[in-house]
Protein backbone atom coordinates (compact mmCIF):
# COMPACT_ATOMS: atom_id res chain seq x y z
CA UNK A 1 0.00 0.00 0.00
CA UNK A 2 1.38 3.33 -0.86
CA UNK A 3 1.40 6.54 0.62
CA UNK A 4 -1.44 7.92 -1.68
CA UNK A 5 -3.60 4.90 -0.88
CA UNK A 6 -3.47 5.57 2.73
CA UNK A 7 -4.38 9.27 2.49
CA UNK A 8 -7.41 8.08 0.48
CA UNK A 9 -9.30 7.63 3.26
CA UNK A 10 -9.92 3.89 2.56
CA UNK A 11 -7.75 2.36 5.26
CA UNK A 12 -6.51 4.30 9.28
CA UNK A 13 -9.43 6.73 7.91
CA UNK A 14 -9.27 9.34 10.38
CA UNK A 15 -6.26 8.09 12.00
CA UNK A 16 -3.74 11.12 11.14
CA UNK A 17 -1.23 9.69 13.35
CA UNK A 18 -0.87 6.53 11.85
CA UNK A 19 -1.02 8.72 8.12
CA UNK A 20 1.92 10.95 9.29
CA UNK A 21 3.82 8.19 10.49
CA UNK A 22 3.62 7.02 7.37
CA UNK A 23 4.43 10.14 5.45
CA UNK A 24 7.84 10.50 7.62
CA UNK A 25 9.00 6.97 6.89
CA UNK A 26 8.27 7.13 3.25
CA UNK A 27 10.68 10.68 3.29
CA UNK A 28 13.27 8.30 5.75
CA UNK A 29 13.47 5.68 3.34
CA UNK A 30 14.17 8.22 0.34
CA UNK A 31 16.69 9.96 1.52
CA UNK A 32 18.34 7.26 3.78
CA UNK A 33 18.43 4.82 0.48
CA UNK A 34 20.05 7.92 -1.64
CA UNK A 35 22.79 8.27 0.72
CA UNK A 36 23.36 4.68 0.72
CA UNK A 37 23.62 4.63 -2.81
CA UNK A 38 23.44 7.71 -4.68
CA UNK A 39 23.44 6.10 -7.96
CA UNK A 40 19.66 5.27 -7.07
CA UNK A 41 18.99 8.86 -8.36
CA UNK A 42 19.34 9.65 -11.97
CA UNK A 43 21.79 12.16 -11.45
CA UNK A 44 24.89 10.25 -9.98
CA UNK A 45 27.71 12.10 -8.53
CA UNK A 46 28.01 15.43 -6.54
CA UNK A 47 24.70 16.14 -5.51
CA UNK A 48 22.83 12.67 -5.65
CA UNK A 49 22.26 12.40 -2.39
CA UNK A 50 20.14 15.03 -1.50
CA UNK A 51 16.43 16.44 -2.78
CA UNK A 52 14.60 19.50 -2.67
CA UNK A 53 11.73 19.99 -0.85
CA UNK A 54 9.89 19.75 -3.83
CA UNK A 55 11.23 16.73 -5.11
CA UNK A 56 10.60 14.77 -1.88
CA UNK A 57 6.93 15.64 -1.98
CA UNK A 58 7.28 14.36 -5.48
CA UNK A 59 9.03 11.08 -4.96
CA UNK A 60 7.45 10.07 -1.80
CA UNK A 61 3.83 11.05 -3.29
CA UNK A 62 2.83 13.53 -0.55
CA UNK A 63 2.03 17.12 -0.77
CA UNK A 64 4.56 20.01 -0.37
CA UNK A 65 2.99 21.18 3.22
CA UNK A 66 3.58 18.07 4.24
CA UNK A 67 6.67 17.11 2.94
CA UNK A 68 8.18 20.68 4.44
CA UNK A 69 6.26 19.27 7.89
CA UNK A 70 8.28 16.04 7.78
CA UNK A 71 11.54 17.62 7.03
CA UNK A 72 11.38 20.00 9.83
CA UNK A 73 10.54 17.37 12.33
CA UNK A 74 12.95 14.94 11.14
CA UNK A 75 15.81 17.90 11.42
CA UNK A 76 14.76 17.98 14.49
CA UNK A 77 15.23 14.17 15.49
CA UNK A 78 18.38 14.85 14.29
CA UNK A 79 18.38 12.93 11.12
CA UNK A 80 18.04 15.50 8.46
CA UNK A 81 20.19 18.09 7.40
CA UNK A 82 20.15 21.09 5.45
CA UNK A 83 22.46 21.20 2.44
CA UNK A 84 24.17 23.22 -0.11
CA UNK A 85 21.97 24.11 -3.11
CA UNK A 86 22.88 20.97 -5.35
CA UNK A 87 25.26 21.18 -7.69
CA UNK A 88 23.73 19.35 -10.76
CA UNK A 89 22.11 21.51 -13.65
CA UNK A 90 24.55 23.37 -14.14
CA UNK A 91 24.40 26.85 -14.02
CA UNK A 92 22.73 29.12 -10.43
CA UNK A 93 19.16 29.95 -10.70
CA UNK A 94 18.31 33.37 -10.45
CA UNK A 95 16.62 34.10 -6.88
CA UNK A 96 16.90 32.48 -3.54
CA UNK A 97 17.74 28.69 -3.82
CA UNK A 98 15.33 25.70 -2.77
CA UNK A 99 15.63 24.22 0.25
CA UNK A 100 18.12 21.45 0.17
CA UNK A 101 18.06 18.26 1.84
CA UNK A 102 19.63 15.00 2.59
CA UNK A 103 20.19 12.33 5.46
CA UNK A 104 22.73 13.11 7.57
CA UNK A 105 25.22 9.99 7.63
CA UNK A 106 26.93 11.42 10.51
CA UNK A 107 24.19 11.40 12.81
CA UNK A 108 25.90 8.65 14.15
CA UNK A 109 27.59 5.57 14.01
CA UNK A 110 28.58 1.87 13.79
CA UNK A 111 30.43 -0.69 15.41
CA UNK A 112 31.40 -3.91 13.78
CA UNK A 113 33.49 -6.40 15.79
CA UNK A 114 35.44 -9.52 14.56
CA UNK A 115 36.44 -11.61 17.45
CA UNK A 116 38.84 -14.20 15.88
CA UNK A 117 40.94 -16.64 17.37
CA UNK A 118 44.13 -14.43 16.76
CA UNK A 119 42.90 -10.65 16.62
CA UNK A 120 40.07 -8.82 17.65
CA UNK A 121 39.67 -6.05 14.35
CA UNK A 122 36.75 -3.04 15.55
CA UNK A 123 35.45 -1.16 12.57
CA UNK A 124 33.49 2.08 13.04
CA UNK A 125 31.32 2.68 10.45
CA UNK A 126 28.97 6.44 9.11
CA UNK A 127 25.34 5.38 8.86
CA UNK A 128 25.83 5.60 4.71
CA UNK A 129 28.33 2.30 5.76
CA UNK A 130 31.24 3.88 5.14
CA UNK A 131 34.56 2.96 7.11
CA UNK A 132 35.93 5.53 9.21
CA UNK A 133 37.97 4.18 11.52
CA UNK A 134 39.53 0.51 11.93
CA UNK A 135 41.77 -1.15 14.53
CA UNK A 136 43.46 -4.66 14.89
CA UNK A 137 44.90 -5.89 18.42
CA UNK A 138 46.39 -9.13 18.65
CA UNK A 139 45.15 -12.07 20.91
CA UNK A 140 47.73 -14.55 22.21
CA UNK A 141 46.87 -18.47 22.32
CA UNK A 142 45.20 -19.34 25.56
CA UNK A 143 43.98 -15.96 25.95
CA UNK A 144 41.27 -15.82 28.89
CA UNK A 145 37.76 -14.27 28.05
CA UNK A 146 38.31 -11.32 29.84
CA UNK A 147 41.60 -11.06 28.26
CA UNK A 148 39.76 -11.15 24.97
CA UNK A 149 37.39 -8.74 26.05
CA UNK A 150 40.16 -5.84 27.03
CA UNK A 151 41.24 -6.45 23.34
CA UNK A 152 37.92 -6.32 21.84
CA UNK A 153 37.98 -2.64 24.04
CA UNK A 154 41.25 -1.86 23.43
CA UNK A 155 40.82 -2.10 19.41
CA UNK A 156 36.88 -0.42 19.64
CA UNK A 157 38.38 2.81 21.60
CA UNK A 158 41.35 3.03 19.49
CA UNK A 159 38.98 2.42 16.30
CA UNK A 160 36.67 5.61 17.47
CA UNK A 161 39.60 7.82 18.13
CA UNK A 162 40.63 7.30 14.62
CA UNK A 163 36.98 7.88 13.25
CA UNK A 164 36.77 11.32 15.51
CA UNK A 165 33.67 9.75 17.33
CA UNK A 166 33.20 9.39 21.05
CA UNK A 167 30.71 5.81 22.00
CA UNK A 168 28.10 7.56 23.02
CA UNK A 169 27.64 8.15 19.04
CA UNK A 170 27.38 4.23 18.76
CA UNK A 171 23.93 3.43 17.68
CA UNK A 172 24.37 -0.49 16.75
CA UNK A 173 27.30 -3.17 17.39
CA UNK A 174 27.29 -6.38 15.80
CA UNK A 175 30.11 -8.43 17.41
CA UNK A 176 31.12 -11.65 15.18
CA UNK A 177 32.68 -14.64 16.69
CA UNK A 178 33.87 -17.94 16.03
CA UNK A 179 31.47 -21.23 16.47
CA UNK A 180 27.95 -20.86 17.83
CA UNK A 181 26.12 -18.21 19.79
CA UNK A 182 22.72 -17.79 21.08
CA UNK A 183 20.11 -14.75 20.27
CA UNK A 184 21.14 -13.67 24.10
CA UNK A 185 24.54 -14.07 22.76
CA UNK A 186 26.37 -17.01 24.87
CA UNK A 187 28.60 -19.54 22.89
CA UNK A 188 27.22 -22.33 22.62
CA UNK A 189 29.75 -24.02 20.40
CA UNK A 190 33.61 -22.85 19.60
CA UNK A 191 37.00 -23.88 18.70
CA UNK A 192 38.02 -21.16 21.27
CA UNK A 193 37.90 -23.04 24.64
CA UNK A 194 38.05 -19.90 26.99
CA UNK A 195 34.71 -18.92 24.87
CA UNK A 196 32.64 -21.50 25.52
CA UNK A 197 29.58 -20.25 27.89
CA UNK A 198 30.93 -16.86 27.96
CA UNK A 199 28.18 -13.90 26.87
CA UNK A 200 29.92 -12.11 24.48
CA UNK A 201 26.64 -9.57 24.40
CA UNK A 202 27.24 -9.34 28.17
CA UNK A 203 30.83 -8.69 27.85
CA UNK A 204 31.21 -5.96 25.24
CA UNK A 205 27.71 -4.62 26.37
CA UNK A 206 29.99 -3.58 29.37
CA UNK A 207 31.71 -0.84 27.74
CA UNK A 208 29.43 0.08 25.02
CA UNK A 209 26.42 2.11 24.65
CA UNK A 210 23.59 -0.24 22.95
CA UNK A 211 22.80 -3.60 22.65
CA UNK A 212 25.42 -5.90 20.80
CA UNK A 213 24.28 -8.54 18.60
CA UNK A 214 25.97 -11.61 18.22
CA UNK A 215 26.45 -13.63 14.70
CA UNK A 216 28.77 -16.17 13.71
CA UNK A 217 32.00 -15.09 11.68
CA UNK A 218 31.50 -16.87 8.85
CA UNK A 219 27.96 -15.80 8.10
CA UNK A 220 28.93 -12.33 8.75
CA UNK A 221 31.91 -12.92 6.05
CA UNK A 222 29.38 -14.38 3.08
CA UNK A 223 26.66 -10.95 4.50
CA UNK A 224 29.87 -8.90 4.18
CA UNK A 225 31.03 -10.05 0.36
CA UNK A 226 26.95 -9.63 -0.20
CA UNK A 227 27.16 -6.13 0.85
CA UNK A 228 30.25 -5.31 -0.77
CA UNK A 229 32.48 -8.23 -1.91
CA UNK A 230 32.96 -10.49 -4.81
CA UNK A 231 28.88 -11.78 -4.35
CA UNK A 232 28.08 -8.38 -4.44
CA UNK A 233 24.92 -8.08 -6.70
CA UNK A 234 24.43 -12.06 -6.60
CA UNK A 235 21.33 -13.88 -5.07
CA UNK A 236 23.21 -17.13 -4.04
CA UNK A 237 26.82 -17.27 -2.78
CA UNK A 238 29.26 -20.29 -0.89
CA UNK A 239 31.56 -18.56 1.11
CA UNK A 240 34.94 -20.71 2.21
CA UNK A 241 37.57 -19.23 4.39
CA UNK A 242 40.46 -20.23 4.04
CA UNK A 243 43.40 -19.98 5.98
CA UNK A 244 43.99 -19.37 10.25
CA UNK A 245 40.48 -19.90 10.26
CA UNK A 246 38.51 -23.03 8.68
CA UNK A 247 34.96 -22.12 7.66
CA UNK A 248 31.70 -21.94 5.51
CA UNK A 249 28.65 -20.26 4.62
CA UNK A 250 26.00 -19.80 2.54
CA UNK A 251 23.58 -17.24 1.22
CA UNK A 252 20.21 -17.50 -0.33
CA UNK A 253 18.07 -14.68 -2.31
CA UNK A 254 20.59 -12.08 0.15
CA UNK A 255 19.90 -14.46 3.24
CA UNK A 256 22.70 -16.46 5.75
CA UNK A 257 19.72 -19.26 7.03
CA UNK A 258 20.65 -20.21 10.45
CA UNK A 259 18.81 -23.31 10.69
CA UNK A 260 17.48 -24.59 13.55
CA UNK A 261 20.32 -25.10 16.00
CA UNK A 262 22.60 -21.95 13.88
CA UNK A 263 24.60 -24.76 12.69
CA UNK A 264 23.45 -24.10 8.77
CA UNK A 265 26.46 -24.52 6.72
CA UNK A 266 28.72 -25.43 9.04
CA UNK A 267 31.72 -27.56 8.03
CA UNK A 268 30.42 -31.48 9.53
CA UNK A 269 32.79 -33.27 12.18
CA UNK A 270 34.25 -36.17 9.84
CA UNK A 271 35.01 -32.99 7.25
CA UNK A 272 36.40 -30.43 9.67
CA UNK A 273 38.51 -33.50 10.86
CA UNK A 274 40.06 -34.08 7.37
CA UNK A 275 40.58 -30.30 6.69
CA UNK A 276 42.64 -30.24 10.02
CA UNK A 277 44.61 -33.10 8.78
CA UNK A 278 45.23 -31.54 5.35
CA UNK A 279 45.85 -28.16 7.49
CA UNK A 280 48.80 -29.73 8.83
CA UNK A 281 50.41 -30.90 5.91
CA UNK A 282 50.08 -26.80 4.38
CA UNK A 283 51.61 -25.76 7.48
CA UNK A 284 54.16 -27.87 7.68
CA UNK A 285 55.92 -26.01 4.69
CA UNK A 286 56.35 -22.97 7.21
CA UNK A 287 59.02 -24.98 8.60
CA UNK A 288 57.17 -25.78 12.27
CA UNK A 289 57.62 -29.19 13.42
CA UNK A 290 53.71 -30.36 13.21
CA UNK A 291 53.86 -33.99 14.39
CA UNK A 292 53.78 -33.42 18.04
CA UNK A 293 51.53 -30.51 17.84
CA UNK A 294 47.55 -30.40 19.28
CA UNK A 295 45.33 -29.67 16.84
CA UNK A 296 44.57 -26.58 18.31
CA UNK A 297 47.93 -25.38 18.44
CA UNK A 298 47.89 -26.62 14.81
CA UNK A 299 45.69 -24.45 13.72
CA UNK A 300 47.59 -21.13 15.60
CA UNK A 301 50.17 -21.71 12.95
CA UNK A 302 49.65 -18.62 9.96
CA UNK A 303 50.34 -20.15 6.97
CA UNK A 304 50.63 -16.62 5.57
CA UNK A 305 54.15 -17.68 4.05
CA UNK A 306 53.19 -20.62 2.51
CA UNK A 307 50.77 -18.78 0.76
CA UNK A 308 52.97 -15.77 -0.25
CA UNK A 309 55.60 -18.43 -1.65
CA UNK A 310 53.15 -20.08 -3.59
CA UNK A 311 52.44 -16.56 -5.12
CA UNK A 312 56.17 -15.90 -5.57
CA UNK A 313 56.10 -19.08 -7.99
CA UNK A 314 57.55 -21.81 -5.30
CA UNK A 315 56.53 -24.76 -6.83
CA UNK A 316 56.41 -26.82 -3.30
CA UNK A 317 54.36 -24.10 -2.43
CA UNK A 318 51.85 -24.20 -4.52
CA UNK A 319 51.45 -28.07 -4.73
CA UNK A 320 50.82 -27.71 -1.00
CA UNK A 321 48.21 -25.17 -1.76
CA UNK A 322 46.39 -26.72 -4.33
CA UNK A 323 46.34 -29.95 -2.34
CA UNK A 324 45.05 -28.31 0.77
CA UNK A 325 42.10 -26.65 -1.23
CA UNK A 326 41.33 -29.80 -3.33
CA UNK A 327 40.86 -31.19 0.13
CA UNK A 328 38.68 -28.29 1.21
CA UNK A 329 36.67 -28.02 -1.87
CA UNK A 330 35.86 -31.69 -0.91
CA UNK A 331 35.21 -31.20 2.39
CA UNK A 332 32.44 -28.48 1.45
CA UNK A 333 31.18 -30.18 -2.14
CA UNK A 334 28.14 -31.36 -0.17
CA UNK A 335 27.19 -27.66 0.29
CA UNK A 336 28.00 -26.36 -2.70
CA UNK A 337 25.91 -28.99 -4.40
CA UNK A 338 23.05 -28.31 -1.94
CA UNK A 339 23.00 -24.79 -2.40
CA UNK A 340 23.68 -24.80 -6.35
CA UNK A 341 25.07 -21.27 -5.93
CA UNK A 342 26.16 -18.20 -8.12
CA UNK A 343 29.11 -17.57 -7.17
CA UNK A 344 31.32 -19.28 -4.59
CA UNK A 345 33.85 -16.61 -2.98
CA UNK A 346 37.58 -17.93 -1.71
CA UNK A 347 38.40 -15.83 1.46
CA UNK A 348 40.42 -15.72 4.60
CA UNK A 349 44.47 -15.79 4.25
CA UNK A 350 44.39 -18.01 1.33
CA UNK A 351 43.61 -14.96 -0.71
CA UNK A 352 47.59 -14.09 -0.93
CA UNK A 353 48.18 -17.20 -2.81
CA UNK A 354 46.21 -15.11 -5.88
CA UNK A 355 44.30 -17.71 -7.92
CA UNK A 356 45.90 -20.61 -6.85
CA UNK A 357 43.64 -21.74 -4.78
CA UNK A 358 40.29 -20.44 -5.95
CA UNK A 359 41.82 -23.02 -9.29
CA UNK A 360 41.92 -25.96 -7.54
CA UNK A 361 38.78 -25.73 -6.04
CA UNK A 362 36.85 -24.80 -9.00
CA UNK A 363 38.69 -27.62 -10.62
CA UNK A 364 37.30 -30.11 -8.16
CA UNK A 365 34.05 -28.41 -8.17
CA UNK A 366 33.83 -28.79 -11.61
CA UNK A 367 33.68 -32.48 -11.26
CA UNK A 368 30.87 -32.93 -8.89
CA UNK A 369 28.42 -30.11 -9.30
CA UNK A 370 25.90 -30.90 -12.50
CA UNK A 371 26.22 -27.11 -12.66
CA UNK A 372 29.48 -25.53 -12.18
CA UNK A 373 29.54 -22.71 -10.12
CA UNK A 374 32.17 -19.04 -10.34
CA UNK A 375 34.95 -19.43 -8.24
CA UNK A 376 36.47 -15.94 -7.14
CA UNK A 377 38.92 -14.62 -4.43
CA UNK A 378 37.65 -12.03 -2.33
CA UNK A 379 38.54 -8.87 -2.59
CA UNK A 380 37.83 -8.63 1.33
CA UNK A 381 40.28 -11.29 2.81
CA UNK A 382 40.30 -11.65 6.40
CA UNK A 383 38.19 -8.37 6.59
CA UNK A 384 35.00 -9.83 5.64
CA UNK A 385 33.63 -11.01 9.08
CA UNK A 386 34.23 -7.49 10.02
CA UNK A 387 32.95 -6.31 7.36
CA UNK A 388 29.94 -8.33 7.40
CA UNK A 389 29.33 -7.66 11.23
CA UNK A 390 29.50 -3.36 10.23
CA UNK A 391 26.26 -4.04 7.45
CA UNK A 392 24.57 -6.37 10.39
CA UNK A 393 24.88 -3.13 12.41
CA UNK A 394 23.23 -1.23 9.88
CA UNK A 395 20.57 -3.58 9.19
CA UNK A 396 19.80 -2.61 12.96
CA UNK A 397 19.50 1.11 12.47
CA UNK A 398 17.30 0.29 9.65
CA UNK A 399 14.95 -1.79 11.18
CA UNK A 400 14.84 0.73 13.85
CA UNK A 401 14.46 3.97 11.88
CA UNK A 402 12.03 2.64 9.82
CA UNK A 403 10.01 1.31 13.09
CA UNK A 404 10.70 4.42 15.07
CA UNK A 405 11.42 7.02 13.13
CA UNK A 406 10.38 9.50 15.88
CA UNK A 407 13.49 8.55 17.89
CA UNK A 408 16.21 10.99 18.21
CA UNK A 409 19.25 9.96 16.22
CA UNK A 410 21.16 9.44 19.20
CA UNK A 411 18.96 6.81 20.69
CA UNK A 412 18.02 5.12 17.86
CA UNK A 413 19.02 1.64 19.07
CA UNK A 414 18.73 1.98 23.11
CA UNK A 415 15.12 3.04 21.87
CA UNK A 416 14.69 -0.14 19.66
Amino acid sequence: MSVNDVGSGTAYAGDSSALRRMNVVAVLRLLYSAQADPGLRSGEGDGADRYTVTEIAQAAGISRPTAEDVVDALIGQGWLVEAPPNPRGGRRQAGRPARTIRFDSQAGCVAGIDLAPHWVRALISDLAGTVIGRADYPVADGATAEERGAAARTAITEALRLAGRDSDQILAATASTVGIARADGQVVRSTIPEMMGQNIAEMLGQFLPVPVHVANDMRAAVLGEYWVGAAAGCDSAVYLHVGRRLGSAYLIDGVSPLGHHGAAGEIPPESGRRLIHAYRKLVSFTGVDVDALPDDRVLGIDPLTVFEAAQRGEADAQQAVVDFADEFAEGIEGLVITVDPEVVVVGGGGVVAGDIAAEAIRSRLSRVCMFEPRVVVSPLGESAAAIGAVRLALNRIEENLFTNPFAHANTAEKAG
